[in-house]
């Protein structure tokens, strides 16, 4: 077994070089990374269910969607990703001695950790209450499989908080939602890492896993199969968003011209069908506004675009048309 440490924080060319590695590892691999602020979004999810679009895009938190199923989860330099590929076998096995590695890790350093039956690692708070400190996901591809977990050390819980909560009324999705846990930063819970920061962890780690294994580094040509699937997958706004699941917007509010209500279908990331009702009095056919969105991405900057040859603010008597955008985004 080999462990490669990532040096790159960017989150569309870690997870590009996760697939690549699936795909064309000759050996069981420990990948070691971190990403800058991101969000990560579970391959079966709805981005726009899962993620605060406002608050990620004017904190230019970047959104991708990963290989794996399972939930969205926040990223940054204050937590640790560990992914193990496994060329072959029983992949059930290599799950098993995955967690085994992680868990033992620690435990050396003094943290009680606990595999649960939710896929998650715990650890026990001072009242006995079960908190998460990881999650984990995984896929099987032509008789390979990733396993992976993200380990929480000093993430920003409250960017965490904010980048994950959507408006109250947020797309409803046929996809799999997410399910929020009680999490907690390791140098929260644990007096041993009170004065180490991040990357002294991240250090820990990597140095812990390359006197496990027998070598480190990456093939050749890995780094330039992983920039490549990065341009063609990973930066697309088709995978990211695009592969949505259908959804529905219902969202009402009640503007100068009167009650506005909007119902709006999505269809693999672009509208499909919007139409207005209400008691609104207004000149102006609001159903010019929903024709030519239809067809069109949902997504916050091609909507503003698309709304530019409006005269919104006379339309609903608003004095920012940006009530009217947030309306049609499902915000509050």
């Amino acid at each position: 077994m080999r462990v490669i440490v990532e040096k790159s924080a960017d989150p569309y060319h870690n997870l590009a070089m996760e697939e690549v590695l699936l795909d064309q590892a000759t050996e069981d691999t420990v990948y070691l990374w971190r990403n800058r602020p991101s969000v990560i979004v579970g391959r079966h999810q709805n981005t726009d269910a899962e993620v605060n679009r406002e608050y990620v895009t004017t904190r230019n938190i970047s959104v991708v969607r990963r290989l794996t199923g399972g939930g969205a989860v926040y990223h940054d330099l204050g937590n640790i990703n560990l992914s193990f590929l496994a060329t072959g076998g029983d992949f059930d096995f290599h799950i098993s001695k995955c967690v085994r590695l992680i868990t033992e890790f620690l435990v050396s350093l003094g943290v009680s950790a606990v595999w649960t039956g939710r896929n998650d690692i715990c650890v026990k708070d001072k009242e006995n209450n079960l908190l998460k400190i990881a999650g984990t996901a995984q896929t099987l591809r032509n008789e390979r499989g990733i396993f992976h977990s993200c380990l929480l050390f000093d993430t920003d819980r409250e960017a965490m908080a904010y980048a994950l909560t959507p408006p109250t009324d947020k797309l409803k999705s046929k996809g799999v939602a997410s399910v929020r846990s009680r999490t907690a930063n390791l140098k929260e819970i644990s007096d041993c890492f009170r004065n180490i920061s991040s990357d002294v962890f991240f250090y820990q780690i990597c140095e812990h896993f390359r006197q496990l294994c027998d070598r480190e580094g990456a093939e050749k040509g890995l780094e330039e199969a992983a920039l490549a699937l990065m341009e063609r997958k990973y930066l697309t706004w088709e995978w990211n968003y695009g592969r949505n699941p259908d959804g529905n917007i219902k969202n009402a509010r009640r503007f100068p011209i009167g009650r506005v209500e909007l119902s709006m279908s999505v269809c693999r990331g672009r509208i499909k069908e919007c139409r207005f009702n209400g008691d609104y009095l207004t000149d102006f056919d609001l159903e010019q506004i929903a024709g030519v969105l239809c067809g069109q991405p949902f997504d916050a900057s091609q909507i503003e675009r698309i709304l530019a040859e409006f005269d919104i603010e006379n339309i609903f008597h608003v004095e920012d048309r940006s009530e009217f955008q947030d309306f049609l985004l499902g915000r509050r």
